[in-house]
């Protein structure tokens, strides 16, 4: 049977997130899901991505990363944007916002929260 890690709100904090991975490893958890919030306010957004990319089965995009790697933000409007680079802001853009799965026989849906908070700000 699968054991699942959920994480999320990582923003930038690498030293964080290489901590968080090290438990969840040490406890022989099987699946990691990333819920979003990846980047913004913390100096190592790049690293974090990386890191995310290898370890996550699943990464859902949360509204920090919608901010930052949206196509028409202009340079220098973000310095995490500029820290990441095109690359990554695409891969961070393309990312969904839900994930269907079973587990145990159960269908289970994990939800961004940027999907409402989108809608509060239209």
């Amino acid at each position: 049977m699968d054991r699942v890690a959920v994480i999320s709100d990582v923003h930038g904090n690498i030293t964080a997130l290489r901590a968080v991975i090290k438990d969840i490893e040490s406890r022989n958890i099987n699946k990691i899901f990333c819920l979003g919030d990846s980047v913004l306010k913390s100096c190592s957004a790049d690293l974090v991505i990386d890191l995310l990319k290898e370890k996550c089965d699943i990464i859902l995009k949360g509204n920090c990363d919608e901010a930052v790697s949206r196509p028409d933000i202009p340079k220098g409007r973000f310095w995490t944007r500029d820290q990441i680079g095109e690359e990554r802001a695409s891969f961070l853009y393309h990312l969904p916002v839900f994930h269907e799965f079973y587990m145990s026989r159960i269908f289970n849906k994990i939800i961004s929260f940027i999907t409402f908070w989108f809608r509060l700000c239209i």
